[in-house]
């Protein structure tokens, strides 16, 4: 049970952190897509 539950919280951690780098990306994309426009 518990190394089920270990399992669990390691995927959400990478879920989690994986979601957080695709929005930096996708928010430096569209800064750089503004400083071009300018």
């Amino acid at each position: 049970m518990d190394t089920i539950r270990r399992d669990e919280t390691s995927r959400g951690e990478h879920s989690s952190s994986s979601s957080f780098r695709s929005n930096l990306s996708s928010n430096s994309d569209s800064i750089q897509q503004s400083l071009i426009g300018s």
